[in-house]
């Protein structure tokens, strides 16, 4: 199989797969807001928009900063690696905690609160699942 073949095989699937995910994310968030109603809904959006920013404060652009690392040195991989995934621990465990206590000082509706508790935990474990991806991709 050709270059020009491969790439373009691997543009469209990449193309589609967007589409695909795009159009599963309008049908399930239309299920979502017929499911929960105005209210809940808009505590729904809350909580993802409270957690969306906790995610990107505890990314800090260490991916980017581990994927320059590791190509200006290779021959030390697996000490950027180390030390980028302890700091990105380190960040997730401090970034939770610290958003865990805002949530509580904020004017929000207990049910918010609890729902960004909860929801916390997908925070930290997408982000682990995330510096897996990072060092599976390099």
């Amino acid at each position: 199989m050709s270059i020009t073949r491969t790439v373009s095989y691997n543009f469209g699937f990449g193309v589609g797969a967007r589409f695909l995910s795009n159009l599963l994310s309008i049908v399930f968030i239309g299920i979502i807001t017929r499911y929960l109603g105005p209210t809940l809904f808009g505590y729904y959006s809350t909580i993802m928009s409270y957690l969306i920013i906790a995610t990107i404060v505890a990314d800090m652009g260490l991916q980017l900063m581990l994927v320059r690392e590791i190509s200006q040195y290779p021959e030390k991989e697996s000490t950027i690696v180390n030390a980028l995934v302890t700091l990105r621990l380190v960040l997730l465990g401090c970034v939770s905690v610290i958003a865990s206590i805002i949530i509580w000082i904020l004017p929000y509706d207990p049910l918010i609160k609890w729902g960004v508790m909860i929801s916390i935990v997908t925070v930290v474990f997408s982000s682990v699942l995330d510096s897996t991806v990072t060092l599976f991709s390099l």
